[in-house]
């Protein structure tokens, strides 16, 4: 009974020691460190919305993580488990200077010179704590372990099968029967509606049936726009899980960062041009290693092979950009606008203002 005992304090001993090595090591599986029950609550969303007027990160990725949460006052939990699988390891060398960008901003940058070609990285809060990951695993985690906001709509605005009829009913009014069948959030900014003429007793008139929040949104905010410039225009817009109604110089302020992996765009299969033969006729005598095959001609083809796909490679970047560009108006980006475009590995990083990704997604989408 005594030696039982015995071996059951030592094999209490033991796993307390595995557990606060696990802790200090950040190996696979473990957990992000839960905040205590009578912390104060963080409002996220608040936190990674702060503009940080300067930043200058340079380090080991995680030291520097450890620095930028005590920047924004909320602790860094790196997942260095799924980290390291993707090929990020603490030691990873990273260094990152912003000037007026906002904490998100900031996470975003650092995680996409840090990732590998095809290994996006992600974050993600949980209560007080930042949570850094892979890209899959924050997209396949448990329902309700992060509360970030997703980039697409929330989902009553997506649900069809409502009918609108408004018959010159005050824009308020109908803004107020949208909120009320979404059961979301909705925020009309009333000072920029009103500095291009709109009130709340603006009249608007719809009749459509099985239609979803999101068109009849869709529809409302076109009706209000009609012969306005993109600029004076109203749009609406999902901020923060908040439907936004607002004209286009209210969206078009501060700029967000976006982050896409564009790997399979930027692939390209190089032409390889088969060996040259050589016909000439020679004497049977003659040396003739080579064969009929001119290894002179086969080195020249495989240096223009790599410096042709190097150069479709660009070409095909910069068609992108420009595809991009034009879809909203070259006045949206750098120098007239906000916005701009620039490349880190295979991924493409894109810096504008909501009323620029507002333009990219109805310019993609089907009228």
């Amino acid at each position: 009974m005594k030696h039982l005992l015995f071996l059951l304090i030592v094999c209490t001993v033991l796993l307390s020691g595995l557990a606060v090595a696990a802790e200090k090591s950040g190996v696979r599986g473990s957990k992000p460190p839960q905040p205590p029950a009578k912390s104060p609550t963080v409002d996220m969303d608040k936190v990674m919305a702060a503009e940080l007027e300067r930043v200058a990160l340079s380090g080991t990725l995680k030291d520097v993580l450890v620095r930028y949460g005590r920047l924004i006052g909320v602790p860094v939990f790196a997942d260095w488990g799924a980290l390291t699988a993707a090929g990020v390891k603490p030691a990873t060398a990273v260094s990152l200077r912003l000037d007026k960008a906002r904490a998100e901003q900031v996470l975003e940058s650092l995680l996409v010179r840090v990732a590998r070609k095809g290994k996006p990285l992600a974050w993600y809060p949980v209560k007080s704590v930042i949570v850094v990951t892979t890209q899959g695993k924050a997209m396949g985690r448990p329902k309700g372990a992060g509360n970030r906001p997703e980039p697409r709509p929330p989902r009553p605005l997506m649900k069809g099968g409502a009918d609108f009829v408004f018959q010159n009913l005050p824009l308020s009014e109908a803004v107020q029967t949208l909120r009320g069948r979404a059961g979301v959030n909705f925020y009309v900014n009333w000072r920029s509606l009103e500095a291009v003429g709109i009130s709340k007793d603006t009249p608007v008139s719809m009749k459509i049936r099985g239609a979803s929040i999101r068109r009849a949104l869709d529809l409302l905010t076109d009706q209000l726009s009609e012969g306005r410039d993109k600029f004076e225009s109203v749009y609406w817009t999902v901020d923060r899980r908040v439907v936004t109604i607002a004209t286009g110089h209210t969206l078009n302020t501060k700029t967000r960062i976006t982050v896409h992996d564009v790997a399979d765009l930027m692939f390209v299969v190089p032409n390889f041009k088969g060996p040259r033969m050589t016909l000439s006729s020679r004497r049977e005598d003659e040396d003739d290693d080579e064969g009929i095959f001119a290894e002179d001609d086969l080195e020249d083809d495989l240096a223009t092979t790599e410096t042709s796909a190097a150069d479709l490679r660009k070409a095909t970047r910069e068609a992108l950009v420009q595809i991009i560009k034009e879809s909203i108006g070259e006045d949206m980006w750098m120098p007239q606008g906000k916005g701009s475009i620039r490349f880190l590995r295979n991924q493409m990083v894109i810096s504008q203002t909501l009323l620029g990704y507002k333009l990219m997604s109805k310019a993609g989408s089907p009228r």
